[in-house]
């Protein structure tokens, strides 16, 4: 989806972390962010985001791998399925 496309992000919000911590976009036309690792059932939306929005990844979840863990630009954590999002497969750093 994003594959030879180049993007410039600001590079605190991206930096690669100690901790196992990476970064991820919304790549689907907007995508709902839930308080548990499922859309079924009486789960709402806690948050839906926008095409682009950029996102932390925290984690997974042990049952159900589709699911990704993550914190947004407003400090909300929460979780979305994995195919609402990009996930950089590589990290590249500049220095001039």
């Amino acid at each position: 989806f994003f594959d030879g496309e180049i993007f410039w992000v600001q590079s605190k919000l991206v930096r690669p972390f100690s901790n196992g911590l990476s970064c991820a976009i919304v790549k689907s036309r907007s995508a709902k962010l839930y308080s548990k690792p499922s859309n079924r059932g009486s789960s709402e939306p806690v948050l839906v985001l926008d095409k682009y929005s950029p996102l932390r990844k925290l984690g997974r979840d042990d049952e159900n791998e589709t699911w990704v863990k993550v914190l947004t630009d407003l400090k909300i954590q929460a979780w979305i399925d994995e195919s609402n999002i990009w996930i950089p497969s590589r990290n590249s750093q500049i220095r001039y």
